[in-house]
């Protein structure tokens, strides 16, 4: 069940496609920046 806020914000705005496709956008674009600076992730050889 989709809390009111959330029909609030979708029913009545027609740009909101838009801005949740800009919203995941800005969340993958931070995530790679993430990801990036990580150290790097040594593993060892197991026999």
């Amino acid at each position: 069940m989709m809390p009111i806020a959330m029909l609030v914000e979708t029913v009545g705005n027609p740009a909101y496609p838009l801005e949740l496709f800009q919203r995941i956008i800005t969340v993958s674009l931070e995530t790679m920046k993430i990801v990036k600076n990580l150290p790097k992730l040594e593993l060892r050889e197991t026999e």
